[in-house]
């Protein structure tokens, strides 16, 4: 097990270094090719709604999970759905902050 780590681990940074002149470091940007703030905001963004889709997603699976054991408690059936509305309009609300983020990026460039 620790064999396989290390191996994923070392081998990707002994091909990275072949491929550097000795005596030079070369720092890659995380981020890409970025080039303006612009763009570096659009990949906030791009991230930042993959995260809210991750929480949404989440927040259905709890939601759902609560209202199919309802069963035992049926105060839990009124809380997954109110779990489930309430994820979806959050993601509502967060596509459409996106929407007229992205409108009004497209209009002043």
């Amino acid at each position: 097990m620790v064999a396989m780590v290390a191996t994923i681990i070392v081998i990707p940074q002994v091909a990275g270094a072949a491929a550097n002149p000795p005596g030079k470091a070369i720092i890659q940007n995380p981020l890409g090719d970025v080039s303006d703030v612009s763009q570096l905001i659009q990949r906030v963004i791009t991230w930042m709604l993959g995260m809210v889709g991750i929480l949404a997603l989440l927040a259905f699976i709890w939601g759902g999970g609560l209202y199919l054991l309802g069963f035992v408690d049926e105060a839990n059936v009124k809380k997954g759905k109110q779990v489930i509305t309430w994820a979806v309009v959050g993601l509502i609300v967060v596509l459409a902050a996106s929407a007229i983020l992205f409108t009004i990026r497209e209009l002043l460039l």
